[in-house]
């Protein structure tokens, strides 16, 4: 799955306004954290299963990325590590954003991992490269798993059961399959509208 066709379903199910900040001074305001992936499937067994193997790439990855996963009264939070010296910029977040920013940071860095292959320095450092590529590919199979979960990854999957059942409807028509084809991109054309019109709006 490419990073357009995740922002596009992303775009088309939210349309949501952005979740407000969560700065309150003390330490008795601030979400608890997260330490590792236990506690985060511990945490959310009750609504978004997932293993302990499964919440440790997600803590792991958003470490990676300069953030920290945290509760507090229930709800899911996301810290900045990189807005101010010495301070967290706590904000409300969602499982199911988490899951979606880790599949693309992740694709990000398996095409950067990519193109660092085509240019080692020697056949150790290709093979070093190419060691850091199979690991992120490894990962990627853990995260669609739990993408597929996610309403995100339910509505790609509703689209794409539509498309289907649609293309197949559309053979049989006077058209056949050229006006399958033709229907087929004028629905993509659509689903990329609604994303540069929510784009625009930000």
């Amino acid at each position: 799955m490419t990073v357009a066709e995740m922002n596009i379903v992303q775009e088309v199910i939210s349309g949501e306004n952005e979740p407000e900040e969560f700065q309150q001074d003390g330490p008795e305001a601030e979400p608890t954290v997260f330490q590792n992936g236990k506690e985060l499937a511990a945490f959310f067994e009750p609504t978004f299963a997932m293993t302990e193997q499964e919440a440790q790439l997600l803590v792991n990855y958003t470490k990676g990325h300069g953030y920290i996963l945290g509760y507090k009264d229930e709800g899911l939070y996301r810290g900045d590590l990189c807005y101010e010296q010495d301070r967290v910029k706590w904000e409300p977040d969602t499982i199911d954003d988490v899951v979606n920013d880790v599949s693309e940071w992740n694709f990000e860095m398996m095409q950067t991992a990519r193109a660092d292959m085509e240019n080692p320095d020697n056949m150790l450092d290709f093979s070093k490269k190419k060691s850091d590529y199979d690991s992120l590919c490894e990962d990627e199979e853990v995260l669609d798993v739990l993408f597929d979960r996610t309403k995100y990854g339910r509505a790609l999957n509703d689209m794409a059961k539509k498309l289907a059942e649609e293309f197949i409807r559309d053979l049989t028509s006077e058209k056949g399959l050229e006006g399958a084809i033709e229907r087929m991109k004028e629905e993509m054309q659509q689903a990329d509208h609604k994303k540069s019109g929510a784009d625009r709006r930000r």
